[in-house]
């Protein structure tokens, strides 16, 4: 087991804040990285380490709203 870093962007390029988790691999760390975003509502995105090594970046994609505006409901 290795732990995992959780750095959680903002869209204004923040690092508001970081976390640990202990994972297995690096898909068990990608997997744990959505589940940390929900809990950080607030981010657009998580990048997540393992030591210096950057694992995964996940990111919030924007909604069809802001995509598409007039896009008929």
């Amino acid at each position: 087991m290795n732990v995992y870093q959780f750095h959680f962007l903002t869209g204004d390029g923040g690092r508001p804040t970081l976390d640990f988790s202990e994972c297995g691999d690096d898909a068990e760390a990608a997997r744990a990285a959505f589940r940390h975003l929900r809990q950080h509502r607030s981010c657009s995105g998580v990048e997540v380490y393992d030591g210096q090594r950057l694992v995964v970046t996940v990111a919030v994609p924007p909604s069809a709203e802001d995509v598409l505006p007039d896009a008929p409901r």
